[in-house]
């Protein structure tokens, strides 16, 4: 609380009871124990197994010359020429963690659900929007026709968000 200019107290302020103490509830719910044991940051093992994960494809598409057009001069400079899951190019689906463990088993399900072209894999994480859910790109996956039929190729993104940092990952 702020104090009148030139005022002096003439007892002291009330300060908080719980301060430097764990509080048991904030927000109403209880309080995670900590991870640090020792000084050692313990993983977190998740209790939720066997659960199905969503997932979203969005196809990556050159911008129409009319819509490029559309924009102002000086920002047709600065602006990125590809628009993503429009027009229905976009997919939904829920899929078991072990599709999803490996670089692998990703191209399998790729291969299995998406046609040809460029497709941003998109999982959701921890991080809240307006929405109270952020979906972000953790791969790119390129499918290209060969003469032996259709190939994948999966990217993972290491520029905001990694694979590694999902418990179902298992490595290549």
């Amino acid at each position: 609380m702020s104090r009148t200019k030139n005022a002096r107290d003439l007892k002291r302020r009330k300060g908080r009871k719980d301060k430097g103490k764990k509080r048991p509830k904030y927000g109403g719910k209880p309080v995670k124990k900590k991870r640090k044991i020792q000084g050692r940051i313990v993983p977190y093992v998740s209790k939720r197994k066997g659960d199905l994960m969503k997932v979203y494809f969005l196809k990556v598409d050159a911008m129409s010359k009319d819509g490029y057009m559309n924009l102002s001069p000086e920002f047709r400079k600065k602006a990125w020429k590809y628009v993503y899951g429009r027009d229905g190019k976009r997919k939904r689906i829920d899929v078991p963690e072990e599709q999803l463990s490996t670089i692998d088993n990703i191209a399998d399900l790729c291969l299995q659900i998406l046609s040809e072209g460029t497709w941003h894999l998109r999982l959701y994480t921890h991080r809240r929007n307006k929405y109270h859910c952020s979906a972000v790109t953790v791969a790119t996956v390129n499918l290209f026709q060969t003469s032996e039929g259709l190939q994948c190729k999966v990217h993972p993104s290491f520029k905001n968000r990694s694979l590694k940092r999902y418990r179902f990952w298992r490595g290549k």
